[in-house]
């Protein structure tokens, strides 16, 4: 499956791949519900810069690529948007801690926080 996104001067193509053929990988016995593979290349092009980023994923959904490239794509954008959360309510970027483990440290604070915080307007 592959698809082209465009935005602001920027183009993304995105191509997927997903198999059920996991006979090779020795660790399959590990994931009890493991049922496919998922492979997604993504090319980015701008007047800046160009990259290309493999990522590998497993999954206890059917080998189909087009509704993978979806929940990979969905699973991605609740990622992003935490991360924004993160930044903009608790200024994480902004932090200077730096020595020991601070910085991982206030991380599982902040991450924690915000739950609860979500957890508690989902409640509320």
């Amino acid at each position: 499956m592959s698809c082209t996104l465009g935005t602001r001067g920027r183009s993304e193509i995105r191509e997927v791949w997903a198999t059920e053929k996991l006979d090779w990988l020795p660790q399959r016995q590990i994931w009890k519900k493991l049922h496919s593979l998922i492979c997604v290349k993504v090319q980015k092009k701008s007047q800046e810069k160009n990259s290309c980023e493999i990522r590998y994923f497993i999954s206890s959904l059917p080998a189909n690529a087009e509704r993978l490239a979806k929940e990979v794509r969905n699973q991605w954008s609740i990622e992003n948007k935490l991360r924004w959360q993160l930044d903009v309510n608790f200024r994480e970027d902004l932090s200077r801690v730096r020595k020991g483990n601070g910085a991982e440290n206030l991380s599982i604070v902040r991450w924690a926080t915000l739950n609860l915080l979500q957890k508690w307007i989902i409640m509320a």
